[in-house]
């Protein structure tokens, strides 16, 4: 069995808590998917989501993140590795905390902010040209 250290939780969504973790002595970040997520889509979360595994297991495309590994054991255990991109893409765009006030590292240039976005959407263009 893979061992996953997990560290201090990254985010948190409606099916899933995001951890930075070591895996395999890389930095990763670590999808742990909520044990009732399997049960959502009717019934069909098992089987939506090894589907979004092999989708993101094909993909190469040097702006899409790699997917590392990943674990399908519901309802107790699924997980995906991804690497880690140090931190998020809000707080690399828009700075840490919610007000300007708060923000304690000054952005980006606007350049790399909007070279940034350009690769955000040459991302998404890949992936949605996919099938």
């Amino acid at each position: 069995m893979v061992q996953i250290e997990l560290q201090e939780k990254l985010g948190q969504g409606s099916t899933a808590d995001i951890y930075r973790g070591t895996w395999h002595g890389l930095d990763v970040v670590v999808k742990c998917l909520n044990p009732n997520y399997f049960q959502t889509l009717n019934g069909n979360g098992v089987s939506f989501f090894a589907q979004e595994l092999n989708t993101l297991s094909r993909q190469r495309h040097p702006f899409v993140l790699h997917l590392m590994g990943a674990c399908l054991e519901p309802p107790k255990h699924g997980w995906v590795v991804t690497e880690l991109l140090g931190m998020t893409l809000k707080e690399w765009l828009h700075g840490p905390g919610k007000r300007r006030k708060e923000r304690m590292v000054p952005l980006p240039p606007i350049e790399e902010r909007l070279a940034r976005a350009l690769e955000i959407a040459q991302a998404m263009q890949y992936l949605h040209g996919k099938k």
